[in-house]
């Protein structure tokens, strides 16, 4: 089991030397990345996409040439029940945030006004923004939910999402703000995003969460600065930013469990470590019948025709 840890240790530290050596470029330039609303200046859009990419190929480096797996093993399919699920959690996302945003104007805590974009110079940077996003997503999702996951199959379900929960916190204190309330949403986040790879076995749907949840924290909750559809005023605290993400956790997890069921340990950790019984030698005659059957020539008689008359040794 040393051999995992020491990988994951290395990719993640691939990640963390990436990290500080984009802020420094940025700070030398007299970008604070502190300021989340500095973050859609076209320097951070460059930098960081650079370094979100050069991690995103390490991590897929290690994971073919290093661990000899496949890119299949992050679970790249969707089935229909991850679709509807998917397309459900991102519709109850939007659905948080508005309510919750009515709620604070409502019990007049705060003051929402809509607003609209104020031409196509704000588009191009919300375009240009949500693209950073979404790679933003793909490369931490194929990280710290793919690759550690991966490597940390032997431990179980809950072992794993205790991990990547607290490694995923970690990371984002070299380039934010601390507190204690920002800490909990980031909890509450890399516990999300891990139970729904966990339940879903295909990596898009916690990439699609977390880039859905990161641009509703633009659109929403004005993070960026001028981006945002509504003003918030005065703008949300670290308390209430965390409270709207414990709500939409549970919400998310109650998703979870109507579309997936009580037991989340996915489909291929059930498959790879702990298959039912049986399955293991039904496995492998359907692999000898497959290979009987290419190999035989069409016709009566041939192997192809009597594939069932051979039995499986199994040590």
């Amino acid at each position: 089991m040393i051999l995992p840890w020491l990988r994951i240790f290395l990719v993640v530290a691939v990640y963390l030397f990436a990290a500080v050596a984009a802020s420094v470029m940025l700070s030398t330039a007299g970008v604070d990345l502190k300021r989340m609303e500095s973050r859609t200046s076209p320097v951070v859009v460059v930098v960081g996409s650079a370094a979100n990419l050069a991690v995103l190929a390490v991590t897929l480096w290690f994971l073919v040439f290093v661990d000899g797996r496949s890119l299949s093993a992050l679970g790249l399919g969707l089935d229909v029940r991850d679709v509807l699920f998917t397309v459900t959690v991102i519709v109850g996302t939007g659905i948080v945030a508005a309510g919750f945003l009515r709620v604070l104007a409502r019990t007049g805590l705060r003051t929402v006004r809509r607003r609209s974009l104020s031409g196509g110079a704000e588009a191009k940077r919300l375009a240009t923004s949500s693209a950073v996003l979404f790679l933003v997503a793909l490369q931490e999702e194929v990280l710290f939910r793919g690759y550690v996951t991966l490597n940390l199959l032997p431990l179980g379900p809950q072992a794993i999402l205790v991990v990547t929960t607290v490694l995923f916190t970690v990371i984002h204190f070299v380039t934010n703000r601390i507190t204690p309330a920002q800490v909990l949403s980031w909890l509450l986040g890399g516990f999300v995003l891990g139970y729904v790879y966990l339940a879903s076995a295909s990596i898009w749907v916690p990439i699609l969460l977390h880039f859905t949840i990161d641009l509703t924290n633009v659109l929403a909750f004005n993070i960026a600065g001028d981006l945002a559809l509504v003003t918030v005023s005065p703008p949300l605290t670290d308390r209430q930013r965390a409270a709207q993400r414990a709500v939409h956790a549970a919400v998310v997890v109650l998703l979870g469990l109507a579309f997936y069921g009580r037991g989340y340990a996915t489909r291929w950790y059930r498959d790879t470590l702990h298959p039912r019984p049986g399955e293991v030698e039904a496995r492998a005659v359907a692999r000898v019948r497959a290979d009987r059957r290419l190999q035989a020539p069409a016709g009566r008689g041939s192997p192809a025709s009597s594939a069932g008359t051979f039995r499986i040794q199994t040590s």
